[in-house]
């Protein structure tokens, strides 16, 4: 049960991290590269408060960083939804991640298999972001951007499938959230001189940006990031997964009680959001009535 309650409370906090990064000031690639540098940080004197040693191989430390950069893509693109349209788009967006595992999955593990009731769920979905495009046109760059997140979300999750047991987790959270910065760092100087529109990077200068800054760190980053690979030493991928795909719930509820989001959409919006969300937590179900295995998992 405390196992089950931890996973829930995971959850949660993956669904709040689109509504905090709405309340704090900074661009999205500023606001990843602190996230992660600040847990990557806080991972580090963790470590060596629990005498864990950080020692990989340079070839081991450079596949979790390249995996950290692709986390790094889907925290950009997923704070840069939630900035230009609103959470609960972001989270719409976010809930394909079930429907992109369904279709990639079979190319990194090499079965080359896809089934016939995935191409029903995908038609499905696609169905449900018509609806949000007809009632919500506004918000149709939002959606594309959160659906690119979910897609990097995606390859991040299959990635850490394959890579998850040869390394303890606070190692390899460390080292991808370490790669998620270094990424962030190496994109700054071409972000600062295309896109910023100061000519600088940013830097978060208020008390508001700070405390919550420290909260999506401390809190949505190192918390959960590592509470969600070390619980996957005990339950098995299914359940997770099956948890996970709650997370849009928790966050569209959250979003409405904090951000006002019932106000800002229409009738649609929830309409397609509904059909979504029924559709993710079917997908489930169908998978393990047909062929009996559901691998995938998420994490934002």
């Amino acid at each position: 049960m405390r196992d089950y309650l931890q996973l829930h409370g995971l959850i949660v906090l993956w669904g709040i991290t689109s509504i905090i990064g709405r309340w704090i000031s900074l661009p999205s690639l500023e606001l990843v590269f602190y996230r992660t540098a600040l847990a990557a940080a806080a991972l580090g004197v963790i470590a060596v408060w629990r005498k864990q040693s950080l020692r990989v191989t340079r070839k081991d430390a450079l596949i979790l960083m390249a995996n950290g950069s692709v986390i790094a893509l889907h925290w950009i693109l997923f704070f840069l939804a939630a900035k230009i349209s609103s959470a609960s788009i972001c989270l719409a967006g976010l809930a394909t991640c079930t429907l992109w595992t369904a279709l990639l999955q079979p190319l990194f593990f090499r079965t080359f298999k896809w089934y016939g009731h995935q191409i029903v769920l995908g038609i499905v979905m696609a169905s449900a972001l018509t609806i949000i495009f007809h009632y919500q046109p506004t918000a149709s760059v939002g959606l594309a951007v959160a659906l690119g997140s979910a897609f990097f979300a995606t390859v991040f999750s299959l990635f850490n499938a394959l890579l998850i047991r040869r390394h303890h987790y606070l190692v390899m959270t460390f080292y991808e959230l370490a790669g998620a910065a270094s990424f962030c760092a190496v994109l700054a100087p071409a972000y600062v001189y295309h896109f910023s529109d100061t000519g600088t990077f940013a830097f978060p200068t208020s008390a508001n940006d700070w405390t919550w800054l420290l909260v999506l760190s401390l809190v949505c980053t190192v918390l959960a990031f590592t509470g969600y690979v070390e619980l996957l030493n005990r339950m098995d991928v299914f359940t997770i997964n099956l948890a996970a795909n709650l997370e849009p719930v928790y966050g569209m509820i959250l979003a409405a009680a904090l951000d006002g989001d019932w106000h800002k959409l229409s009738a649609g919006f929830y309409g397609g959001s509904l059909l979504i969300l029924t559709t993710i937590l079917a997908y489930p179900w169908f998978e393990r009535r047909i062929t009996g295995n559901v691998e995938s998992s998420t994490a934002s």
